[in-house]
């Protein structure tokens, strides 16, 4: 890591800054399978890789900051940047060992070499000013532009303003009391600008294999179909919100609603595979959001030496779909697939963003699933099973203090939002999972079996019974349904204990402060809907959340922390 920077003042009230910094750093790894590795068919095999990673900043910076008068004061920015990042991937592998227990690449019958490189550029203008009048009134605008080596060359350019007006009115108006202690409101308005990953435009290509005839062999490189006319993503929002502090600060109230509109989102969407690709990058049409956002902070109780503070944060968020092309003849996207391929996540028009589709089961009209002449329940159409996000977010802090000695926890949660989990649907599959107990003891004693809930085609009673293997194989290969779940979650996230040493015993000494902590994360879901798994689990952190697969149980985690002052 290097860095350098150099500042000029050419006046009070003026100052250039220029900065250059580097990130340059180098992974390798290197793994191997043994030679009695069932599954490899082949005795051995071994992976050398390497990766170097650099990214280097250059930037200038133009400060203005001054007071006009006895009311206003001003401060500026005008500045610039260049961006350049680059990732080289070297790849050695090499099939069966030739002498067992040596684990060497050049100890390989089938070797192969791989070699990737990614290069991106971003040039950036930018400036802001803020204007205060009387420490009461504030004004703030900003600006930027940037243009990016991964667009196209005739959309590479893309301009985000932002202005924001805050107003402490308990200040202006001299409205300070033992009850309202500040009050302030405050209004924006935003545009944000983004690109993408390198090399989303075109075909890429590489080398492959030993050359053919003494020509080189080479294949397309990617999966994805690129867009060569890739547009800039676009979000413009808008949020107002208010800030009020009572009883000299015991209680605050922080509030805002807020409207934000995402046109352009750059996408991958799925694709059948006849096409010779996965995927297909796209430019998704307009999704709009809103919500609220709220923080009450309080100190419910503070004597001498006891203080207890609470602070409490809601957010909730609604959006919608409004298009996903300019023609608007597209009414649904493919965002992401669960592992079976039984479960997709989708944006869809006038639903939410990350709509869970998949197949349900075959209903009468008062809602009983209907099963074929076998006793099997019928597979019914691709529906809307669920949103993959959250309605509702929360958390709660609560901290006690006494003398010297700290107690803070934090109790988060989720409310809304549905899961689909791949890893009960495979217990289903196998038979591990309890609902698949009932009917095994009848069907091994040839006395009957499971017999499904519901009805038959004729709309009677279900009375078939069935080898319970074959029922919730069928459910678990058929109906994605069954696997979908409530998300909604209440954890203790995390507890923290302090305890900070009096400063006396430290007098004669240079420490000038001592604390020590244990700290415990991740230490109890109290509530859960979704079971055998974690409900935040998800095997893919971007467009296709709700989706699980063989997820690993959520770490708990504990730590000691020793803080030394000088």
């Amino acid at each position: 890591i290097g860095f350098a920077s150099a500042r000029y003042e050419f006046t009070d009230w003026l100052t250039l800054q220029l900065r250059a910094g580097t990130d340059y750093y180098t992974t390798r790894q290197t793994d191997w399978d043994d030679e009695r590795t069932p599954h490899l068919g082949r005795p051995g095999r071994i992976n050398e890789r390497e990766w170097r990673i650099r990214e280097d900043n250059y930037d200038f910076l133009l400060m203005f900051n001054e007071t006009i008068g006895s009311d206003f004061t001003v401060s500026a920015n005008l500045g610039g940047n260049r961006l350049s990042q680059k990732r080289e991937d070297l790849r050695i592998s090499g099939q069966e060992f030739i002498i067992p227990g040596l684990r060497d690449i050049s100890n390989t019958a089938f070797p192969s070499v791989g070699y990737g490189i990614s290069e991106k550029k971003i040039n950036s203008l930018y400036g802001s000013a803020q204007i205060g009048y009387r420490d009461y009134l504030f004004l703030d605008v900003t600006a930027r532009n940037d243009w990016s080596s991964t667009l196209p060359d005739e959309n590479n350019s893309y301009f985000y303003p932002s202005a924001s007006l805050s107003f402490a009115f308990t200040d202006a108006f001299d409205m300070g009391s033992d009850i309202l202690s500040f009050g302030k409101v405050r209004a924006s308005y935003a545009e944000v600008g983004g690109d993408t990953d390198p090399y989303q435009l075109d075909l890429t290509y590489r080398i492959v294999g030993q050359p053919f005839q003494g020509s080189p062999q080479g294949e397309i490189t990617q999966g994805r179909i690129p867009l060569n006319s890739l547009r800039p993503t676009n979000t413009v929002s808008y949020e107002a919100g208010v800030d009020l502090r009572f009883f000299g600060n015991r209680l605050g109230i922080d509030f805002a609603l807020y409207d934000m509109t995402t046109t352009d989102q750059i996408l991958s969407t799925n694709i059948s595979n006849t096409s010779g690709y996965g995927s297909v990058t796209v430019n998704a049409g307009e999704i709009k959001n809103t919500g609220i956002e709220l923080l009450v902070t309080g100190t419910p109780l503070q004597t001498n030496d006891f203080r207890w503070d609470v602070a409490l944060n809601l957010a909730r968020n609604e959006n919608t779909v409004n298009a996903l092309d300019d023609d608007g003849k597209l009414e649904a996207l493919r965002l992401g697939e669960s592992r079976a391929r039984n479960a997709y996540v989708e944006a869809r028009i006038d639903q939410p963003y990350g709509a869970i589709v998949g197949r349900a089961y075959t209903r009468d009209d008062q809602g009983r699933i209907v099963h074929d002449a076998d006793g099997l329940p019928i597979q019914g159409d691709l529906e809307l099973l669920g949103v993959g996000v959250p309605d509702l977010i929360s958390g709660l802090t609560n901290t006690f203090s006494y003398k010297g000695m700290t107690l803070s926890f934090l109790v988060d949660a989720r409310f809304g939002g549905q899961i689909h989990s791949n890893t009960n649907r495979f217990l289903y599959s196998a038979g591990h999972h309890i609902n698949t107990l009932e009917g095994r003891e009848e069907f091994y004693a040839g006395t009957g079996g499971y017999v499904g809930e519901g009805v038959n085609e004729a709309g009677e009673v279900n009375t078939v019974a069935v080898d319970p293997e074959i029922y919730f194989g069928t459910v678990a290969n058929q109906i994605a349904e069954e696997f979908i779940y409530d998300a909604d979650f209440v954890k203790l996230r995390q507890a923290t204990l302090t305890y900070r040493f009096p400063q006396r015993i430290f007098d004669s000494t240079p420490i000038q402060g001592l604390t020590l902590s244990v700290v415990g994360r991740n230490l109890w879901i109290i509530s859960s809907n979704v079971p055998n798994v974690d409900p935040e689990s998800n095997y893919n952190s971007t467009n296709a959340q709700g989706l699980e697969y063989s997820s690993f149980p959520t770490t708990r985690s504990f730590g000691v922390n020793l803080n030394v002052k000088f």
